[in-house]
């Protein structure tokens, strides 16, 4: 007969996890610098909100295929079009207008000739951005994350001392490139949604390893004769209940998203999954561990 409360995480668990710190700074360095690579490399798969042009959803009740749409575009001027299918087999087409100025005749007029070129065309969605949007959204975006980034040392800063806030920053940066190298990789559309998607998860980590924190600051006063990798340890263990069981349902969110989001949520749903996952990995095994580099200074002592 099952027994309630289900207990996932035992209590009193006592798992080595500075042992594999320097395991996990390896794994995360090389993850860091192949991001980095690919970001100048490989690059995102950016969508229309940051290089402005046109996406148009279009269905049709005979298959129009990938390549007689490209070669219909081409023909019309309109080369280097981005084609690919939605999981309803909708066209998803992406496209730079000739004349940013006339645009709206332009696509009117670009309607009308895939209307007579293909039969029994529906467009389902038409969204256009200029490419002056595009650059202020970068912009802003860029800003945005900045902005947060600071926000967070400073109320770390402020909460616990310059040390946390430093460990926070760390581990936060490395969470950010780490979720750009999942949009790398996975080819999902960077867009606004991205951004927060990336805002997200970089709350989601702070108040992880904020939790932790807290822990350590508490233990540090009650066991003054440990040494700081032991505290360290003892607090993980502790928090890990804690932090295992907010993860899950977390990624319980994040699956719903991902299976009946639909195409708009699906990206962001899968972002979040994986951010996720790896903050929980970070304030484990980063933010926390990093606090061991300053063991010897006075403001890690006196807390």
């Amino acid at each position: 007969m099952l027994k309630l409360p289900i207990i996932l995480i035992k209590q009193n668990t006592k798992i080595n996890f500075l042992k594999q710190r320097h395991i996990a700074y390896l794994i995360s360095t090389v993850i860091t610098i192949v991001t980095l690579i690919c970001i100048f490399t490989k690059g995102f798969n950016l969508g229309i909100d940051f290089t402005g042009g046109v996406i148009m959803e279009i269905s049709s009740s005979s298959l129009i295929t990938a390549t007689n749409m490209r070669s219909f575009l081409d023909q019309a001027g309109y080369h280097g079009a981005a084609i690919q299918y939605d999981e309803k087999d909708n066209l998803i087409v992406r496209l730079q207008t000739k004349n940013d100025n006339l645009y709206a005749s332009e696509i009117e007029a670009l309607k009308n000739s895939i209307a007579t070129e293909f039969t029994n065309v529906e467009f389902r969605k038409i969204d256009y951005v200029g490419p002056k949007i595009g650059d202020e959204l970068i912009n802003k975006g860029i800003i945005a994350v900045v902005l947060a980034l600071i926000a967070m040392m400073i109320y770390v800063a402020i909460r616990f001392n310059w040390v946390f806030g430093i460990g926070v920053v760390i581990a936060l940066v490395h969470d950010i490139i780490a979720a750009l190298g999942f949009y790398i990789f996975s080819r999902f559309e960077f867009n606004l949604t991205s951004i927060a998607a990336i805002l997200t998860i970089i709350g989601y980590s702070v108040n992880d390893s904020v939790v932790i924190y807290d822990r350590i600051r508490e233990n540090l006063k009650k066991h003054s004769k440990k040494s700081i990798s032991e505290l360290i340890n003892l607090s993980i263990n502790e928090t890990l209940s804690r932090t295992i069981m907010t993860a899950a349902t977390t990624l319980v969110v994040c699956i719903a998203l991902v299976l009946f989001g639909g195409p708009a949520l699906k990206g962001f749903g899968a972002t979040l999954f994986f951010g996720t996952a790896f903050g929980t990995y970070s304030s484990i095994y980063i933010s926390a561990p990093l606090l061991t580099l300053f063991y010897k200074s006075k403001e890690v002592k006196g807390l």
